[in-house]
């Protein structure tokens, strides 16, 4: 469910960044900031974290980070959700 939200998101950013108008000022404007927030069970999040960051910067005028668990289980932690901001 989440590398389809990503996939989709990701795809959204490309395309919006895609328009001319869009290429031609990209050195003018700022990248988009994405957090891919990622782990737990059921995928290879260790790799793919690293491949999503890399096609979506590919692709789009954006600047990814990631905040990964290398947690396994169906119970994976994020600190990041105990910020309030």
């Amino acid at each position: 469910m989440y590398i389809r939200l990503l996939s989709l998101l990701a795809l959204a950013a490309a395309c919006c960044c895609l328009s001319p108008r869009a290429v031609l000022a990209a050195d003018q404007v700022k990248p988009l900031k994405v957090l891919l927030i990622t782990g737990g069970c059921c995928h290879d999040y260790a790799k793919q974290k690293d491949i999503l960051k890399e096609g979506i910067e590919a692709r789009a005028h954006a600047v990814v980070d990631i905040v990964y668990s290398a947690d396994r289980t169906t119970k994976a932690r994020f600190d990041i959700y105990e910020k309030s901001d």
